[in-house]
């Protein structure tokens, strides 16, 4: 669609997908697909996931849908890692994406750590950006018919938010879920960081190529132990993919900032980190919401997207 001729169309500047074609959706028809297995780990809890149908991945991509001035915004910033020529992709399509259904103890202590925080008061609660809070009320909306789904507490700020990860960590985040304490030292501390708009978690993905499971651990490791969970068949991979997390996020009480920190101060939940062009804050473009506690994020959806072009170069 060009976005200078009214919605007509016209021709792309260059084309980006496997095959050569415009980058439509597969088919994704039919409902949510068998059981894509479980595996124990170390402590005896097991995750299972479950191949959502159309009507959970058209939901999903509302999650990641960008309009023309924002699907601008890829390539700016100094946190821009992408070796891939400016203009190579301008939005992202949802190709596959799994409901995980996460340990009965960690759902426990997850909903034991909701309770025990009192609901914050009026100036402490937090407002998404507008579009990706629609985006949320729809999808909250059709999955918890679809899926029962619960609802928010949004009295415990309590959010829905993308987190972006690489193919060779996603087996083990989905057998232990985001431990804060196993992340790396980041600009907030040693967190889990989440984001309310897909082009900030994009800038953290790596690709995952091709198909790599099968009696291949030895070689591929990680990677071959992820595709023969998520993908049966070697056909299922849609390639060239990439994966972000959507999760429930008990924001608490935020430590709001502008400045560098190592985290939140006493009586805070969450660090929310805010966005600027002026010279005082540390972040220029997205806001980043900093989570210190395990207890606090139950995973929900794992997506696996590809970066596609939708709007001409006119």
């Amino acid at each position: 669609v060009c976005a200078k001729t009214n919605g007509k169309p016209c021709v792309f500047e260059q084309e980006i997908t496997d095959n050569g074609e415009t980058g439509d959706q597969k088919d994704g028809s039919g409902e949510a697909e068998k059981e894509g297995g479980s595996s124990p780990n170390n402590d005896g809890h097991s995750d299972n996931q479950f191949v959502v149908g159309a009507g959970s991945l058209s939901l999903l991509q509302k999650l990641f849908d960008l309009e023309y001035n924002e699907s601008k915004e890829i390539y700016d910033g100094n946190d821009y890692r992408s070796n891939e020529p400016k203009g190579y992709y301008d939005g992202f399509q949802v190709e596959r994406a799994w409901k995980i259904s996460a340990p009965d103890q960690m759902v426990a202590e997850f909903e034991a750590f909701r309770e025990q925080i009192k609901p914050v008061s009026s100036h402490e609660l937090v407002e998404l950006r507008s579009e990706y809070d629609d985006a949320c009320t729809k999808f909250l909306s059709g999955e918890m018919s679809e899926r029962n789904l619960k609802p928010l507490h949004s009295d415990k700020n309590e959010k829905m938010l993308l987190h972006g990860t690489k193919p060779e960590v996603v087996a083990s985040i989905l057998e232990q879920s985001l431990d804060p304490q196993m992340a790396a030292d980041g600009l907030f501390g040693r967190g889990t960081y989440f984001a309310e708009h897909p082009v900030k978690i994009n800038q953290y993905v790596t690709q995952d190529e091709e198909f790599k499971g099968g009696a291949r651990e030895n070689k591929y490791r990680s990677i071959c132990k992820l595709h023969n969970k998520l993908y049966p068949r070697p056909d299922m991979h849609p390639g060239r993919v990439y994966y972000a997390l959507v999760c429930r996020v008990i924001l608490g009480s935020p430590d709001v900032t502008k400045e560098r920190k190592g985290g939140p101060d006493p009586g805070h939940h969450s660090l929310l980190a805010l966005a600027s062009k002026s010279r005082d804050h540390c972040l220029k473009r997205y806001r980043e919401f900093v989570m210190y506690d395990r207890r606090a994020i139950k995973i929900e959806y794992l997506v696996a997207y590809t970066r596609t072009k939708q709007y001409c170069g006119c």
